[in-house]
């Protein structure tokens, strides 16, 4: 028995071991989110928890409301092409895909008793009765609770008697309201107060005029020309943005003259069963709360984190101070450094001081790009200090941009995220069950071959989770790509082999049974392999800055796929007959998941590929290729059999990418996904038409010279179509070719075609037994020889008798040689039926 297998196999998890307990000294430690060696082995209450990601609460606000309270967002309409939203209590009252909005003023009443939404109606304020606005109002009964959203133009038609009517329910901005200007407002009949959900932010030249200190943060955001629509209708012609209020702010955006998209959200409304609305808005929402104790900065409150922002837009964020000498003091003021740690979502234009009464905030121009996640990186420094002093450094902001949901392009229609389609779960049990049918293929005998020469498994693994892997992290440095993106081509580079590399194996004249089992060994392995690497490159491309890297959820989907395939191996070594049923089985399903996986690529591609841009599509066209040369170089040095080579290289080549995909979608959030999704799906694209493309290839297109034995021209068809070269008749013009002549001696060239029989198995092996009797029978006597030697004596020289009879001998030995089983067949009729065979050469000669 050889050690040889055994021994590398050993060698190879002392490797991954020892890489393990080095990777875990480096990056290891508190919040890395990499666990060192000594936490696998440490008791639960010891262990170190990742932190949990952000839930999602009502309307979704980042943060839940407090008992008693309502929780409300509310978004104003931009220009005439996107519709306002008002949700109250995680119900959507209003908004353009309930079809209940208009232009104008959009108002949702609430009973302040109950949270229960009483009407809610569209009134326009360009072209319609403002009767009918005043009828509507006019009749509220105290205690009733008034969210109003504009859509485009809240104020043509507005008369002095409506205004009053609004000033009545809280609003002290709504006697300056204007043409075109963009308003959300919440008040109640009977409150005592002016509603504290009201303030006027106004942008004059390039400053920013007085705030009161209440209004902490605010985002005025002017939306990219880039999203600029046509419209008959009158009104702006920019397109949305938002800005996120939270729940002390107490301000609701009125931009002047602005066209933009307002958003009041984060708010939430103290609710008690037997209170009153003019209670709720005038006493519960009437302080202000503190700064956290220890800190100068703060966006709002300081207790919301993060901030939601349009894409593609422009707009400030304000950051209040409280250190001393922002306000008006001499002397220069404390500067203030911002920086966005994902500059493809977020970029910092510049950031200025501003004054206010007795306190100091800092404007931060900003502009979104893609849709995703960008953490802030805020440093205030004194520069009256040699050299200026660090104040205070705060990384825990951070602003979430959206993509444009009510485009539109998406309004009035029915499509929703691919991740919400019941046919994918549907689909998932069959893909559970093909899996386990997948496993029943892997031949036990072959992973034991393997175990004993494994070279083509190792190549395979170093390829696949060392090579690949390698290569994503140069191209993302190279390209520079998003932190997102560059995640998902990590994980989409170390994933392992699948995608049908086995169909390509057969079709490339690969070694079919040797790639399934490589598929297998590779998808188990990938359990430990593919978290490890994706670990190591996020903090090596910093990725955990900005991005939570869920090792758990991607072993977890890792684990979907190759527990069904153990078991599948399991039960055709124990339940043999139960594996013939259940691939039997699968087969109807199989056009079933074929199907079902075009629709879902198709949907997937709508959301996924949307916005995709040109490094990654150069990057995806390339993984597959350098795979592939990769597997098959390194195949190539162990100088491994034409057919593994070509294994070996395509499991390398073709990479599983749905379940990259799968992996992605399962384990960040919806943007985050989709974005980093990108990755894997290019790679799968990519890598089924260059597969393809050499399939189409390998058939059509071959090379031989016309100095070529036939012998090599039968060898090639072997390798072309999987025919054994015993097997093969080459036929030329109906002559058979003979394996040691070359092609010119049958005046073959350019543009000739030749005819392949394929003769049966048992019809070989019973030729090839009859040559191997023959070649064993005892050779004619030597008396016989001698006697014809004596005979040609008589006509010949000696010299020349001796040469003649050296001719027929060789002669009698190739005609046995080639005796066909056809030529047995009639010299036995020949011995056996010698009156047959006399009869029918009678009848011939006639």
């Amino acid at each position: 028995m050889s050690w040889d297998g055994p021994l590398r196999i050993v060698a190879l998890v002392i490797a991954v071991g020892l890489t393990w307990i080095v990777v875990s000294i480096l990056l290891g430690g508190p919040g890395s989110g990499f666990p060192r060696i000594q936490q696998l082995f440490a008791s639960p209450e010891n262990s170190v928890t990742a932190e949990p990601r952000a839930r999602r609460y009502k309307c979704g606000l980042p943060q839940p409301c407090p008992e008693e309270h309502l929780a409300f967002r509310m978004v104003s309409g931009a220009a005439n092409v996107i519709g306002p939203k008002i949700c109250l209590e995680d119900k959507m009252l209003m908004s353009s895909v309930k079809d209940n909005v208009g232009r104008g003023l959009n108002i949702a009443l609430v009973n302040g008793v109950s949270g229960e939404l009483i009407e809610a109606r569209a009134f326009d304020m360009w072209a319609g009765d403002v009767n009918d606005l005043l009828k509507f109002i006019r009749p509220l009964h105290e205690g009733t609770l008034v969210f109003v959203a504009s859509y485009d133009d809240p104020a043509t038609k507005m008369n002095e008697e409506t205004r009053k009517l609004f000033s009545d329910l809280g609003s002290k901005n709504v006697k300056d309201l204007a043409f075109r200007d963009s308003w959300v407002f919440v008040g109640a009949k009977g409150v005592q107060n002016k509603s504290p959900f009201e303030q006027i932010p106004m942008l004059l030249g390039s400053q920013l005029q007085a705030l009161t200190s209440h209004l902490s943060v605010s985002l005025l955001l002017r939306k990219s020309s880039a999203i600029k629509r046509g419209s008959t209708e009158p009104g702006p012609t920019h397109g949305p943005s938002s800005g996120p209020l939270n729940s002390t702010s107490r301000a609701a955006l009125l931009s002047r003259r602005g066209p933009g998209l307002t958003v009041l959200e984060e708010p939430c409304l103290l609710w008690e069963a037997r209170g009153t609305a003019s209670a709720n808005l005038s006493t519960a929402l009437g302080h202000t709360v503190p700064l956290p104790r220890g800190h100068y900065l703060s966006i709002g409150d300081g207790s919301v984190m993060e901030f939601e922002f349009p894409e593609e837009s422009e707009g400030i964020i304000v950051i209040s101070s409280k250190y001393p000498g922002q306000g008006h003091g001499t002397g220069p003021g404390p500067m203030l450094r911002v920086t966005s740690l994902d500059t493809e979502v977020l970029i910092i234009k510049n950031v200025s001081a501003i004054t206010w009464g007795s306190g100091g905030s800092f404007v931060v121009s900003i502009h979104s790009g893609l849709p995703g996640l960008a953490p802030l990186h805020i440093q205030l420094v004194d520069p009256r200090e040699a050299p200026p002093t660090l104040i205070e450094e705060r990384r825990e902001f951070c602003i979430k941009v959206s993509p444009a949901e009510d485009t539109p392009a998406t309004l009035g229609t029915d499509l929703v995220h691919f991740s919400e389609n019941p046919i994918l779960y549907l689909l998932l049990p069959l893909i559970f069950v093909n899996k386990c049918s997948f496993g029943c293929k892997v031949e036990l005998e072959v992973l034991k071959g393997l175990l004993q020469s494994p070279q083509p498994m190792l190549l395979g693994l170093l390829g696949q989770f060392l090579v690949m892997p390698f290569y994503a992290f140069l191209m993302a440095k190279v390209f520079m790509l998003p932190k997102a993106l560059a995640l998902g081509l990590i994980i989409t580079c170390s994933s392992p082999g699948g995608g049908g590399s086995y169909l390509f194996s057969l079709l490339l004249g690969g070694d079919v049974t040797l790639a399934i089992s490589m598929t297998f060994i590779s998808t188990v392995a990938a359990t430990g392999f593919l978290p490890l690497s994706s670990a190591i490159y996020s903090h090596l491309l910093s990725i955990h800055e900005t991005l939570h890297v869920p090792i758990s959820k991607i072993l977890g989907t890792l684990l979907f796929i190759a527990i069904p395939i153990a078991a599948g191996v399991v039960i055709k070594s124990k339940l043999p007959k139960f594996s013939q049923l259940l691939l039997q089985v699968i087969k109807p399903f199989s056009f079933v998941l074929l199907l079902g996986g075009l629709f879902l690529a198709y949907r997937m591609g709508v959301f996924i590929l949307a916005g995709i841009r040109l490094p990654i599509v150069l990057v995806g066209l390339t993984v597959p290729l350098v795979g592939l040369l990769v597997g098959y170089c390194l195949a190539t040095c162990l100088k491994l059999p034409v057919a593994q080579r070509r294994t070996v290289s395509i499991e390398v080549g073709v990479q599983n990418s749905l379940l990259a995909l799968a992996m992605l979608q399962l384990s960040l959030r919806r943007l985050q996904a989709d974005y980093a999704s990108q990755a894997p799906f290019i790679v799968a694209l990519s890598g089924t038409s260059e597969m393809l493309a050499l399939v189409i290839g390998h058939f059509i297109y071959s090379s031989v010279s016309e100095d070529e034995l036939v012998s090599t021209l039968k060898h090639l068809v072997s390798e072309k179509l999987n025919v054994p070269v015993r097997q093969q008749r080459l036929l030329f013009k109906g002559k058979a070719l003979a394996d040691g002549k070359r092609l010119s001696d049958y005046s073959i060239g350019p543009n000739s075609k030749l005819n392949l029989v394929v003769k049966p198995l048992e019809k070989v092996l019973l030729e090839e037994s009859t040559a191997r009797r023959l070649a064993e029978a005892p050779p004619p006597t030597p008396a016989a020889w001698q006697l014809i030697s004596k005979v040609l004596a008589h006509h010949f020289s000696a010299a020349d008798a001796s040469r003649v009879l050296d001719q027929l001998q060789r002669d009698y030995e190739r005609s046995l040689s080639r005796l066909t089983l056809d030529d047995i067949e009639r010299l036995a009729g020949r011995f056996l039926h010698p009156e047959v065979t006399a009869a029918m050469e009678k009848g011939f000669s006639k």
